[in-house]
């Protein structure tokens, strides 16, 4: 299915809360760093937040006009976030939601993080990511891809999440690299997507 037919029903792409048991899940699984940033939408011409409201700020639109452009003519729909690593989540929704910096200047460091591309509902996640990453590459100034590591057990989830707390992430984002994209929150069972935080258990 082509994404005309479920634009005007589209919601951004979302994990369960639940807590999972990494033993139990289904190997090898794509991870990713979860970003402590603002949910950011491209699609029809719009620069979106998670609730699909109009992202405010006039500086960071300039910013991603020729993603947003693209992402119009092509009929393509960007999902990601607005993130820096060097700025606190409330410096971000500063920059995001203010309508008007005016004499204040926009980060240059301060990108949008693709994490999913869609030109089609019907492509697996590993299909859409390798076409994201070419697509986003023509973009390296404004965005960046969020890299995927393949992982192969819980262990490696265990040691993976470890490493990324040392490095001042939040936790891990799993994906089945098989999965649908979701209009909505993934349920636990359905197994596409996974939300690894520092509150969770990680017995294997």
């Amino acid at each position: 299915m082509y994404l005309g037919a479920k634009m005007k029903t589209f919601k951004p792409q979302l994990a369960p809360n639940e807590k999972v048991e990494l033993s139990t899940l289904s190997y090898p699984l794509l991870a990713s760093t979860k970003l402590d940033g603002i949910r950011c939408i491209l699609k029809e011409g719009e620069i979106l937040s998670r609730s699909l409201k109009q992202i405010q700020n006039k500086q960071l639109r300039e910013r991603l006009e020729p993603l947003r452009r693209y992402s119009l003519e092509n009929n393509f729909i960007f999902d990601g976030e607005i993130y820096s690593p060097k700025l606190t989540f409330q410096e971000i929704t500063h920059f995001t939601m203010t309508q008007d910096l005016g004499d204040e200047v926009l980060p240059e460091h301060l990108r949008f993080y693709c994490f999913d591309m869609l030109d089609s509902l019907n492509d697996p996640f590993i299909i859409r990511n390798d076409k994201m990453e070419m697509v986003i590459g023509l973009f390296n100034q404004i965005a960046y891809p969020v890299e995927q590591r393949t992982i192969n057990s819980s262990k490696e989830v265990e040691t993976y999440f470890e490493e990324v707390l040392s490095q001042g992430y939040e936790g891990l984002i799993l994906r089945d690299p098989k999965s649908l994209y979701k209009c909505g929150r993934f349920t636990v069972k359905e197994g596409g997507m996974f939300k690894c935080k520092p509150v969770l258990d990680f017995d294997g």
